[in-house]
C-alpha cells in the first residue's frame, strides 16, 4: 500500500514518528535507538555476566562491603548460640526448664555453632555449602546407632567448590526424590594437602539459602549486588587514580615570539638530543618530582594548570543505598558508621527483626538437621519436640532504654502520689511511725 505514498508524505510520516519516539525514552530503548544502538548494559558498563564461585570469592577477599554482606548475618545469628527448652515459653509464665545443657555444652566445645557459622558464610558466598558431621561408622554409609561418644563428634565446613553431589535419589516414590544421596567432599588444608572422601547425606547438613525451587542450589548473597559492588570499586578506584594523576604538577611554559628558540636544533648540553627533546625530558622530570628546579630562557612564562579531582561519594552512597535495600541491612550495619542515636536505634531494631526471622528460617532447620543426625547415631536424646530458644539481642538501642527508664520513673512518681493521697485520707503523716 505504501507504493501510493509520495516521497514528501513519506518523509513527513518518518519525521512525525521519529519525533514521537524521541519523547519516549522507554520506546527508544526498546528499539535500540540510544547509545548508538547498543543496549547491552552488561557490556556497556563492564559488568560480568557469567558469575562463578571463584569471582564471588575474589570479591569477598578484596572488598570490605562484600565481606560484610556475606559475614554480617551469620555472625549475628550464630554468635551467642542457643539453648533447648522443654516447651514453648508463654507470655506471663515462667520460662520452661532448659534441657540437655551438658550435652549441648559438649557440642559447643567441639565447634557445633562455630562450624554452623562457617558453613553459613560459605553458603552465602556460593550457591550452597555443607557441614559434615564426623559420626561413628563409614562416611559413605547411613548413620546408625551404636558405638562412639558425644565427646568425639566433630564438624567440618565445605564450600560449593569443594562439594560435589555424586549420587542422587532417582526413585520417584521416594520422599527424597531428586535430592542428594552421596557427596564427594574435598578438604583443603593447603594447595599441597588435600583429602577427598564420600559422605552419606545423613552425615551432612545441606545449606542453600535463596533457593526458590528444590532447596539444593541457592544463589550467592553477592550475586544481586555484584554490579553495585563493582560500581563502588570503579568509583572509588577511579577517584583515587584521578587524585594520583592530578597530584602531579601540571606545568605550562609559553614562549614569546621574540624568544626565537629552535626546538629542532641539537642541544648544547647533549648533541644526541634536540633542544625540544631535552626540554620535554626536563619538564617530565620536574613534573614527576625528580627535579625541584629547571631553568628557562628569557621570554618564557611558566604557569600551572588547575585540576579538579572528582568526588566519588555521591556515586558510592547511591550504590550503598541499593545494597542496603537489597539485603535489608541498614547503612550503619553495612558501613559500620553511626547515623545518629534515634535513626541508628531504629535501624538496629529493624536489623534485629531481620536476624530474628533468619534464625527461625533457615538457621533453626539447619541446627535441627545437625542435632537429628547426632540423635540417629545414638549420641543424643531425641530433640525434635524441644523448643529452640534463641538469645534476645540486647543491642536494642539507647532510645528504647531511655524510654523504659522514663516510663519507670513516671510509674514510680504515680505510685508515690497515690501513696501520699492514701496517707492523707487516713490521717497519717508520711514518715510518722507513731
Amino acid at each position: 500500500m505504501f507504493k501510493f505514498i509520495t516521497k514528501g508524505i513519506e518523509d513527513r510520516i518518518v519525521n512525525n514518528v521519529t519525533s514521537t519516539l524521541r519523547r519516549d525514552d522507554l520506546t527508544l530503548s526498546r528499539l535500540n535507538l540510544t547509545h548508538d544502538g547498543d543496549r547491552d548494559m552488561d557490556r556497556l558498563y563492564g559488568y560480568k555476566t557469567d558469575l562463578q564461585f571463584e569471582q564471588f570469592c575474589e570479591l569477598y577477599e578484596r572488598n570490605g562491603f562484600a565481606k560484610r554482606i556475606v559475614d554480617g548475618l551469620p555472625d549475628a545469628c550464630w554468635a551467642k548460640g542457643t539453648r533447648l527448652l522443654e516447651d514453648i515459653p508463654q507470655e506471663g509464665e515462667d520460662t520452661p526448664p532448659t534441657v540437655l545443657e551438658d550435652e549441648l555444652s559438649i557440642l559447643v566445645q567441639n565447634g557445633l555453632f562455630s562450624y554452623l557459622k562457617r558453613a553459613d558464610k560459605l553458603n552465602r558466598l556460593g550457591r550452597f555449602s555443607v557441614m559434615y558431621i564426623a559420626l561413628p561408622g563409614d562416611t559413605n554409609l547411613p548413620v546408625t546407632k551404636g558405638g562412639g561418644k558425644l565427646e568425639d563428634v566433630r564438624f567440618m565446613a565445605f564450600s560449593e567448590k569443594d562439594t560435589q553431589v555424586t549420587k542422587w535419589d532417582t526413585d520417584k516414590n521416594s520422599p527424597r526424590f531428586q535430592r542428594p544421596v552421596e557427596y564427594t567432599l574435598t578438604s583443603r588444608e593447603s594447595d599441597a594437602s588435600t583429602a577427598t572422601f564420600i559422605a552419606h547425606y545423613t552425615r551432612v547438613v545441606h545449606m542453600a539459602e535463596g533457593s526458590l525451587s528444590t532447596g539444593i542450589y541457592g544463589r550467592s548473597a553477592l550475586q544481586s549486588s555484584y554490579n553495585a559492588l563493582q560500581d563502588i570499586i570503579k568509583a572509588g578506584g577511579g577517584a583515587c587514580e584521578a587524585y594520583f594523576e592530578n597530584a602531579k604538577r601540571r606545568i605550562t611554559v609559553s614562549f614569546d615570539k621574540e624568544s626565537n628558540i629552535n626546538f629542532n636544533a641539537p642541544s648544547k648540553n647533549d648533541s644526541s638530543k634536540t633542544t625540544g627533546e631535552e626540554f620535554e625530558e626536563t619538564m617530565r622530570d620536574f613534573t614527576n618530582k625528580m627535579k625541584n628546579t629547571f631553568a628557562v630562557k628569557g621570554g618564557a612564562k611558566i604557569g600551572e594548570l588547575s585540576t579538579n579531582v572528582p568526588d566519588p561519594r555521591p556515586s558510592i552512597e547511591a550504590k550503598l543505598q541499593e545494597i542496603s535495600a537489597d539485603h535489608r541491612m541498614p547503612l550503619c550495619e553495612l558501613t559500620g558508621q553511626g547515623t545518629g542515636v534515634e535513626k541508628g536505634s531504629e535501624d538496629r531494631l529493624a536489623y534485629d527483626q531481620v536476624i530474628l526471622e533468619r534464625r527461625n528460617d533457615p538457621c533453626e532447620p539447619w541446627l535441627r538437621d545437625a542435632l537429628n543426625a547426632i540423635t540417629e547415631a545414638g549420641l543424643l536424646p531425641d530433640t525434635r519436640e524441644l523448643f529452640v530458644d534463641w538469645p534476645v539481642n540486647k543491642a536494642t538501642d539507647d532510645k528504647t532504654d531511655a524510654e523504659v527508664d522514663k516510663l519507670r520513673a513516671e510509674t514510680e512518681e504515680i505510685q508515690a502520689r497515690t501513696k501520699l493521697i492514701e496517707d492523707t485520707d487516713t490521717g497519717s503523716v508520711p514518715g510518722d511511725d507513731g
